[in-house]
């Protein structure tokens, strides 16, 4: 990946650790490169970041299915652009029925069939 690449770094719930093997997974949409690193931790690098939030999206509906609503923290990468400087980011993935990314790093509520869960 180039100096211009966007990474999703997120740790998955000890939960989910044990099912996902370790190393790099294909096959990826964009171009991007999903890795999963001892511990759980999660690197996704790709051209952009729609890119990585859908890599990320599909990766977390195969892995987190039937594990009901997780709430995981997760940091975005973005390298500087001719337009101004790059950054990082604090976002929340929620996954459960749907997935969902938003930015902020505080910890969302998820509504299940008129129940309140903390995800």
């Amino acid at each position: 990946m180039s100096t211009s690449t966007v990474r999703l770094l997120f740790t998955l719930p000890v939960n989910l650790r044990l099912s996902v093997p370790l190393g790099r997974h294909h096959p990826c949409l964009a171009a991007c490169v999903l890795h999963v690193k001892r511990g759980g931790d999660i690197e996704i690098a790709g051209p952009h970041r729609d890119a990585v939030f859908d890599q990320a999206r599909r990766f977390l509906r195969i892995h987190a299915k039937g594990h009901g609503p997780l709430a995981i923290a997760a940091i975005l990468l973005t390298p500087p652009t001719p337009f101004g400087r790059g950054g990082q980011d604090t976002w929340h993935i929620t996954a459960g029925a749907e997935i969902v990314f938003s930015p902020t790093s505080i910890r969302p509520t998820v509504f299940l069939d008129d129940e309140r869960a903390h995800a």
